[in-house]
């Protein structure tokens, strides 16, 4: 059996580890660029247990793997575990904020002027803000060494990755898909994993298939401050409008920003966005860092890049079969970097052994009114 994979980022490089584990089919992955050189190379990379019961269930997953990596390396992994400060400069904000933490162990609200006696963080200007909540378990990875790492277990394990090679087309008769043109070169196949990130859906746009996703910019700022910190930052979001800002190990920092209300129709084609951040979204990355970190404002920005993030209407990711036989997709709702290590098993179980996991429910393609997974 020959399996393709599309996609070399976190969540392709995932699949083609866990194929090569679970199965000794030929497996390859293509990648139109580099290794992990899109989505995955322009992510902040946060690592944290939140979100739903079942993306909880999927980091705790991804911590029992990454744990096993970074014990035993392949490429040059890192995790700094930082801690994460979501700060609230209105009423409502703040209100939103200690809910979300009512019962959850190690998560602790902060009233307003209680940060200065809780947290050593003198750049932080302390008067707008209303309240916050700290999470302690919160770090961040290097991406792309993490996709390294599944990839080189792959490869030892027989896979072939071929990079600066795009697949352009799919192709499907009676309802399964026969092959792929790549590099204008058709190439007959027995199933594929889709995980081309926001390329997803412009793939199989082309084969008449439709998926539940939208998308937001992924824009991050690198800033070098005047004095850089003595200390390690946290992982610092502003909970109003999603800017965050985290140190970098060379002692820059990045600012970025979720925005908390995305269109939930909105796309963009990933080959149109440049690296170059909106004038209207950098006003308003700087205005938070001004506000809330005046001292980091002080600073020159030395680079800049813009991603495209995927989104799913309930946040959990969308993994395994499709309508199309032979064709299974990984999406996520921004995450990728939590939960390719579960979405990969997942679809590579599907893929090797015929069988859903456990999660199946959950991430079923089918879960959404208008959409079937073919089973």
């Amino acid at each position: 059996m020959t399996i393709a994979v599309i996609g070399a980022g976190i969540a392709g490089a995932s699949i083609a580890f866990h194929l090569t584990r679970l199965t000794d089919h030929l497996v390859t992955v293509y990648e139109r660029g580099e290794i992990a050189g899109e989505t995955t190379a322009k992510s902040a990379a946060f690592f944290g247990f939140y979100g739903s019961e079942i993306e909880r269930r999927m980091k705790r997953e991804a911590m029992a793997q990454y744990n096993a990596f970074l014990a035993n390396p392949r490429a040059n992994s890192r995790h700094d575990l930082v801690g994460h400060l979501r700060l609230a400069t209105t009423p409502d904000g703040a209100a939103r904020l200690e809910t979300a933490v009512e019962g959850l162990e190690g998560e602790a609200f902060l009233p307003s002027g209680t940060l200065a006696e809780r947290l050593i963080l003198p750049e932080l200007e302390e008067a707008p803000v209303t309240g916050a909540t700290y999470r302690p378990h919160v770090g961040y990875h290097r991406p792309r060494e993490l996709a390294r790492e599944f990839l080189r277990r792959a490869t030892e394990q027989g896979a072939t990755v071929r990079t600066r090679t795009a697949v352009q087309d799919m192709h499907v008769a009676d309802d399964r898909l026969t092959g792929l043109t790549v590099e204008g070169e058709p190439i007959d196949v027995d199933a594929v994993a889709c995980a081309a990130g926001p390329w997803n859906p412009h793939l199989l746009e082309r084969i008449g298939l439709d998926l539940p996703v939208h998308h937001t910019l992924a824009p991050i700022l690198k800033v070098q401050p005047p004095n850089p910190p003595v200390h390690r930052l946290p992982i610092l979001t502003h909970a109003e409008t999603g800017v965050y800002a985290r140190g970098h190990e060379d002692g820059t920092v990045l600012v970025g920003q979720i925005p908390p209300n995305p269109d939930p129709d909105h796309r963009y084609d990933p080959d149109d966005v440049g690296e170059t951040v909106p004038d209207d979204v950098r006003a308003e990355l700087w205005r938070v860092l001004e506000d809330l970190l005046p001292t980091l404002a002080e600073g020159d920005v030395v680079d800049e890049w813009v991603g495209v993030r995927s989104h799913t209407p309930d946040g959990n990711p969308i993994a395994g079969w499709t309508p199309v036989e032979g064709l299974s997709i990984a999406a996520f709702d921004s995450s990728g970097i939590q939960l390719s290590p579960a979405v990969g098993r997942i679809v590579a179980t599907q893929l090797a052994e015929g069988e859903p996991t456990d999660y199946y429910d959950n991430v079923t393609l089918s879960r959404f009114d208008g959409f079937d997974d073919g089973r």
